[in-house]
């Protein structure tokens, strides 16, 4: 059987270790005082840990149904990880001895009663009681209904030793008989959950099985039987003081197990039912009858005996020292046969002189965490602790209880430690010694005459008593002096500063300390003077502006303006035009030449929505063509313009081909193309309202300029 695991690490001191929580969790484990060759620590009144919690996605069900919510609206993803884990561990009694002085060796005799239970189930279970069968119809679900976990109950009595094995290393084991009370294991697996298409027909098919030390049918020998539930227990583990502050352990806990008696019971499930006629929207009580019915199935039993594992667990702590009030502890504990990993953060605050507070948190990785508290008080024979590993999470639950719109933030749990525990022994009183008359020290350098090399010159102790020499006579003593025999400044711990390149420059000043320079340039070489050294300069032979890196500034085009300055770099131009070419100026028309450019400004058309020219354009055109023929020094510039209507892309490609069809007709009539520029400016240059039909017509134009 294998039990789900919560985040109790914090509990797992064992009788041998010198943890921080020995005499805290459990006062009965606190170790011997070390003065003392006899002494015992045993309860008048038991100790008790009772602990309960939830992990997975069965938090959000309980807490929705705690807040009176709508269970059917809740979304649990099928599968899932939940546990459901209660524990009692009550211990009877404890002694506890020293048994030699020399290793610090430690006995203990104990008796402890423990029950612990865990059920591990998938989400498909919360979503049958809450859905219905309707949202599955025409499914088939592997696993719906898988459970596994179970019950124990058992006494454990035994002893356990613990020594010092080499200097700062102690170990120690324990080993408990085991008497079982009950058990139950559930191994619930391979089931399949299948509907019909309408949800009208459900097929459950469920295999593994149940098995429980107690006979439901012959309840009448238990006391005879509870005898027969023997198993053994064995934990074991290692310390190592690291500091006088830092102490790591690590443990191996409750490995072993319980074979129960031969009259236990083991229903074996391999059925198959079959429920037709059900209610599409199958309401809760469809699905109770459903259970109900489903468990009155009779299944095949075996007698015999069985054995079950305990919660077998790796546990790794690492305790830190802060100051003699305030100690932190952080426990990995790893249960072999669960995936799930408990981390616990632990304060132990030393409030007043016998009172400690306890502040702890803990985190499980099947998603459950909680916050809680302890106080412990102590004298010389007398201890009591009490308190909570999950205060927050009990008080989210009652807080929840009285008002059902606050949903708890933490997982679900409760928690209760209580104990009490005598010490016997008394240390022996410490006699004052006589005080001896000391030595002498003539030099008074807290070293002794008769140790001190130079008795009566003061010198350190690291020294036998005598002062450092310095026999380079540069202020550096010779046990810090890394050239004892050469001067040298104590920044360089005595010896004089190197200079790689003979410049004269020591390193540590120059700037370049492998290539030799002038100290004006902090030793640095410059070649062509132009200020920027050599190592950084992209022409070392010639001069240039640190701005270009120490090269000249380029002329691409040739045209007397250096790059950095022409506005046309590739082009040569004009200074007075900032290095580009000049820009054609309008030409001066006669009245008869600009009356040719508005007929033909006022002839041009074009086929609705197209480039090409209408016939009737062809007359103006051939009159600006026969212009530009007789004046060849004559340029033309054709703009092509629309209105906004239609879209701003469309618009500007037609503009432009529209002037490019212009540009073609003349040039298809012996113009040189050169002598002409086409542009397409679309609807971006408006000159009337395009809200108007009239003003849209107007902006629906080409333009004609002559340049020279």
């Amino acid at each position: 059987m294998v039990l789900v695991s919560t985040a109790n690490a914090q509990r797992y001191s064992l009788y041998y270790t010198r943890t921080l929580y020995d005499g805290i969790q459990n006062p009965h484990h606190r170790t011997t005082d070390t003065c003392r060759s006899w002494a015992t620590n045993f309860f008048v009144f038991p100790s008790m840990n009772l602990d309960f919690s939830v992990t997975g996605q069965a938090n959000d069900f309980i807490k929705a149904f705690l807040a009176s919510e709508n269970l059917s609206k809740l979304s649990l993803e099928n599968g899932g990880d939940n546990t459901f884990t209660n524990r009692l561990n009550y211990n009877i009694f404890m002694l506890k001895f020293r048994a030699g002085k020399k290793h610090g060796g430690e006995i203990s005799l104990y008796s402890q009663f423990k029950m612990e239970a865990g059920f591990n189930m998938n989400n498909g279970i919360f979503n049958f009681i809450t859905k219905g069968n309707y949202p599955y119809r025409g499914q088939t679900i592997d696993g719906f209904l898988d459970i596994g976990g179970g019950a124990n109950a058992y006494l454990e009595t035994g002893f356990g030793y613990r020594r010092q094995i080499y200097k700062n290393l102690s170990g120690g084991f324990k080993v408990g008989y085991l008497l079982g009370a009950a058990n139950v294991d559930l191994n619930i697996k391979d089931t399949k959950f299948k509907t019909s298409s309408l949800g009208d027909t459900i097929d459950i098919t469920v295999n593994g099985e149940i098995r429980t030390s107690v006979d439901p049918d012959n309840t009448g020998d238990i006391a005879t039987n509870i005898m027969k539930n023997t198993g053994l227990a064995f934990s074991g583990g290692l310390q190592l003081d690291v500091t006088r502050k830092l102490t790591l352990s690590a443990a191996v806990l409750d490995l072993g197990g319980i074979t129960w008696n031969d009259q236990s019971v083991t229903y074996k499930l391999g059925k198959t039912v079959r429920y037709t006629g059900i209610p599409a929207l199958a309401d809760s009580a469809v699905q109770d009858s459903i259970l109900k019915d489903f468990s009155e199935f009779t299944f095949d039993t075996l007698r015999g005996s069985y054995k079950s594992r305990l919660q077998t667990r790796v546990e790794f702590s690492a305790q830190y020292r802060w100051a003699n009030w305030l100690h932190q502890t952080i426990i990995v504990s790893k249960p072999i046969y669960v995936d799930n990993l408990d981390l616990v953060f632990i304060n132990n605050i030393r409030v007043f002189r016998r009172i400690n507070f306890i502040a702890l948190g803990s985190y499980n990785t099947g998603g459950f965490a909680s916050i809680g508290g302890q106080f412990l008080w102590r004298n010389r024979g007398l201890d009591l602790y009490f308190g909570s590993e999950k205060i927050l999470n009990t008080y989210q639950v009652t807080q929840q209880l009285a008002d059902h719109t606050k949903k708890p933030a933490l997982g679900l749990g409760a928690d209760f430690n209580f104990g009490i525990a005598w010490g016997f022994g008394r240390c022996p009183r410490k006699r004052p010694q006589p005080v001896a008359a000391l030595p002498s020290d003539s030099d008074g350098d807290g070293i002794l005459d008769i140790i001190d090399d130079c008795p009566y010159t003061s010198g350190p102790s690291e020294n036998k008593g005598c002062p450092w020499p310095d026999v380079d006579k540069d202020g550096t003593l010779d046990k810090d002096d890394a050239c004892p025999m050469t001067p040298g400044p104590k920044e360089n711990n005595g010896c004089p500063w190197p200079d790689a390149d003979n410049d004269s420059i020591p390193d540590k000043d120059d700037k370049c300390p492998t290539a030799a320079g002038l100290k004006v340039n902090s030793g640095c070489p410059d070649t062509d003077n132009d200020g920027l050294f050599d190592d950084v300069d992209s022409c070392i032979n010639t001069a240039g502006p640190i701005e270009n890196k120490g090269c000249p500034w380029a002329d691409t085009d040739g045209d007397g303006i250096f790059d950095i300055d022409d506005k046309c770099p590739n082009v040569a131009g004009p200074a007075d035009n900032n290095g580009c070419p000049s820009i054609p100026q309008k030409v001066e028309l006669t009245v008869e030449e600009q009356e040719v450019i508005n007929k033909v400004f006022s002839n041009l058309n074009f086929e609705v929505g197209k480039s090409v020219i209408a016939v009737s354009s062809f007359e103006s055109l051939n009159l600006l063509n026969e212009l530009l023929l007789k004046k060849p020094s004559f340029k033309l510039l054709i703009e092509g313009h629309t209105d906004n209507a239609g879209k701003a892309v469309v618009n500007m490609k037609l503009s432009q081909t529209r002037a490019d069809a212009v540009k073609n007709y003349f040039v298809d009539n012996g113009i040189d193309a050169a002598r002409i520029t086409a542009k397409g400016y679309g609807p971006t240059k408006p000159i009337a309202d395009n809200k108007t039909a009239e003003g849209r017509a107007r902006n629906r134009r080409v333009e004609f300029t002559i340049l020279e």
